[in-house]
């Protein structure tokens, strides 16, 4: 050990050594300036991977050229000597990083330094043992540090080749590189987690650090002080053939462990199978059938509207895996509640959810354009290489058209009144689409390229995706267009309510704007998680995410419902209370917290106050979904017959037994208005179809509020179609009075399915299976 130090005391004399660990040493630690940088955690551990990754190898070329002027007795203490000293040297590099986010995180962040600290050592230790394993083999190889630092380079070119070819040859969306780490894929996925394949990776990274070493040990003349021909060292042949076998164990593996994905171990993973004559859809294999046929037919639908969107589609099938759950698709490609597209692969990657599923038609258009987008990766680039994901982003939505309470405009516009959107000028640079709050980013992107589409034509917009030149598709400068769409969203007319709820959907900053953001998403998830089983450790939980976003009101609505299960009344009241007088001015927010105090009082039997909560709730405008509950809960505590059954329905516990005695209930009151929506809302769920439908009806038979009449009507016209009876569908559609445009766009796609089907299918798929 003490020739090691001597090593690399000697090794720091020399200038441009000291100087590269210096500027490491000091880089990595001014990072803790930066969003996300503030802990050791992924990013910090990723940032020094990447810079002792590419830059260590100097330290191990400079062990090797040392070891020439001062070589010791025998080729394997020569050899471990240096490799020895120039990983302390990386190592030690490493150190006032992990010491100043330390530091930072326990002072000036509040954030708890250990939440991820695991990724640190993961991401680093192995990137510093294979730059100075093959450093000190490109510093033998090398006669003169020029020619040993092309050798190094080569050596990170052949790892990057091998690092970047699956994830674009392949379905994956994560890579792992020996030099510089590990990429998790979509940036979305807020909760990071080790994942196996990484541990795998990073054991193989250091399998081959030691083989390099242990070559080097059997090649090195040590008269000649380089690489000629392999010497007669049992140990050190030895270490190569272990070494060699763990890695080809490891590759051959790959698959299996995660580390990297092939289109055929995927297949056989998944194991279902079914084409249409657009698609090729896999699938778990044991998915119902009328389930498979119901994909098919959605796919070639949203085929069918975004061809006519574009103008135009990819020729050949496009491969569509649909996963079991996010776990699932986490192990097998990554990325796990976020849904992404490979468009050059002409291949989406989606979770299984209820139909219609919210985000197919999304990755479908980012597929349906490839033809127009520039190559290798067939979307829009500057310099064949950097995405220009405004452009990317916003024709996939502008395209996907999304309807979610209010039209895709009237989302831009009630951000615009809130002082919520980003300038949508800024969304089309290289790196500020990502600044923003993705939510945000993606609605105003996508309502301003759904203006500029139908106001100048699909063609100029095919032009814009190719090349990503706004005053060259529609020879007028990016500036004039934003006013011109800034005057169009202005002007559309809107109800309070929509922006009160545009504050509460789009309030929450960017991930990279928010502090700990990282542990505030597992926090939250770990509290969902032990929520039944350890109240107290969720109340925990709630707690110190409300203490490190107090303006985020979810956890003080998740900490007071905490209480309540521990019975702690009292302290859930006050902390409901204390919120509500904070977001006076926020109607949305609000209607939830006085929901939350109605739930309370009718908890604990206070009918009045619960009643008076109620009424404040429905006063306030707030979200449909929490009006509508308002209604149904006032119902409640004036029917003595049925008010208890109502209230069971909204408290957690077995969702079938609830459909039971929501069942019980309508045999005392078959024409109970409230029942049959709930009946029919919770059989239209299960996929029931044609009972939702009775339910229903019976539900519009008698008078409702216009929240609850406007969702029975939506939900009614879904179950017809999901039944199979297109004729009701257009019946219905025609007598709906006073469409918001909304609903209108909903109404009237559920019509364009309808004569889709007809027209490819000769009619509409009626299930197989009967209702259990």
């Amino acid at each position: 050990m003490g020739e090691v130090l001597v090593r690399v005391r000697n090794l720091l004399t020399k200038r441009g050594i000291w100087l590269l660990a210096l500027a490491l040493s000091i880089g990595g630690a001014a990072l803790v300036l930066a969003p996300l940088f503030g802990i050791p955690g992924y990013e910090l551990g990723s940032a020094m991977a990447v810079g002792v990754g590419l830059l260590g190898g100097a330290f191990g070329i400079a062990g090797a050229f040392e070891a020439r002027q001062r070589p010791l007795a025998s080729a394997g203490a020569t050899v471990w000597v240096a490799f020895a000293a120039s990983l302390v040297l990386a190592l030690l590099v490493l150190i006032p990083p992990l010491v100043v986010s330390l530091l930072s995180s326990w002072t000036l962040t509040g954030c708890d330094p250990l939440t991820a600290i695991s990724f640190y050592p993961l991401l680093t230790l192995p990137s510093a043992a294979i730059a100075s394993a093959s450093g000190l083999a490109a510093g033998w190889i090398g006669r003169r540090p020029v020619w040993a630092s092309l050798v190094y380079l080569l050596l990170v070119l052949a790892s990057l080749a091998k690092t970047v070819w699956p994830l674009f040859d392949g379905p994956q969306v994560y890579a792992y590189n020996q030099f510089i780490g590990y990429l998790p894929g979509p940036i979305y996925d807020e909760l990071l987690k080790i994942r196996p394949g990484l541990v795998w990776h990073q054991l193989e990274t250091l399998w081959i650090a030691a083989f390099l070493v242990f070559a080097g040990w059997w090649f090195l003349d040590l008269q000649l002080l380089r690489l000629t021909r392999p010497h007669w060292r049992p140990l050190a042949i030895a270490g190569c053939v272990v070494a060699m076998i763990a890695i080809g164990r490891i590759e051959l593996k790959a698959p299996q462990l995660g580390i990297r994905m092939t289109d055929r171990f995927l297949q056989a993973e998944l194991g279902g199978l079914q084409r249409s004559e657009h698609f090729e859809l896999i699938f778990p294999e044991g998915k119902p059938v009328d389930e498979v046929n119901r994909w098919i037919r959605d796919l070639e639908f949203r085929y069918h509207q975004l061809e006519a969107f574009f103008g135009g589609a990819p020729q050949a099938r496009i491969r569509v895996y649909l996963y079991r759950s996010p776990e699932m698709k986490e192990a097998l490609v990554g990325a796990a509640q976020t849904q992404f597209a490979k468009p050059w692969r002409r291949e989406i990657h989606l979770n299984d959810l209820p139909f219609p599923h919210p985000s197919l038609k999304h990755e479908l258009a980012h597929v349906m354009s490839a033809p127009f987008g520039a190559w290798p990766f067939r979307v829009t680039t500057r310099f064949g290489i950097w995405p220009v994901m405004g452009v990317i982003e916003g024709i996939a939505v502008a395209a996907e058209n999304p309807v979610r309470e209010f039209t895709l405009h009237e989302w831009a516009a009630a951000m615009r009144r809130k002082k919520l959107a980003p300038d949508v000028r800024s969304l089309f640079r290289l790196t500020s689409f990502y600044a923003n709050p993705g939510p945000r980013a993606y609605t105003v992107a996508g309502s301003f390229i759904r203006y500029l589409n139908d106001t100048y034509g699909t063609e100029k917009l095919e032009v814009l995706y190719r090349h990503g030149d706004f005053a060259a598709a529609y020879q007028r400068p990016l500036d004039a267009l934003a006013r011109g769409w800034e005057g169009f969203v202005d002007a559309i007319p809107l109800e309070p309510t929509a922006v009160d709820e545009a504050f509460a959907r789009f309030r929450r900053p960017s991930l990279f704007a928010r502090p700990c953001a990282r542990e505030v998403a597992e926090l939250a998830e770990q509290a969902a998680l032990v929520l039944e089983q350890d109240p107290a450790g969720a109340l925990k939980r709630y707690r110190r995410c409300s203490s490190i976003e107090p303006n985020e009101p979810a956890f003080q609505l998740g900490a007071a419902s905490t209480l309540q299960r521990l019975g702690r009344f009292e302290e859930a009241r006050a902390l409901l209370s204390g919120l509500a007088s904070q977001l006076q001015r926020e109607p949305t927010l609000r209607a939830e917290v006085m929901m939350a105090l109605a739930d309370l009082a009718w908890f604990r039997g206070d009918l009045p106050s619960a009643e008076s909560h109620l009424r404040e709730v429905i006063q306030l405008k707030g979200s449909a979904a929490t009006e509508r509950a308002a209604y149904i809960k006032l119902a409640a505590i004036h029917s003595p017959t049925v008010g208890p059954i109502l209230q069971s329905y909204f408290q957690p516990g077995s969702e079938e037994l609830k459909l039971f005695l929501l069942r019980r209930a309508w045999d005392e009151e078959p024409r109970n208005a409230y029942l049959n929506y709930l009946l029919g809302r919770r059989l239209a769920q299960y996929g029931a179809a044609a009972p939702a439908n009775f339910y229903l009806s019976q539900a519009l038979a008698e008078n409702l509020p216009a929240s609850i009449r406007r969702e029975s009507w939506r939900l009614k016209v879904q179950s017809e179609y999901l039944a199979g009876d297109c004729e009701a569908v257009q019946t219905d559609a025609g007598m709906l009075p006073d469409l918001d445009a909304a609903l209108k766009e909903e109404i009237g796609e559920w019509k364009e399915r309808c004569a889709f089907e007809q027209a490819a299918f000769d009619g509409a798929l009626v299930p197989q299976r009967a209702f259990r």
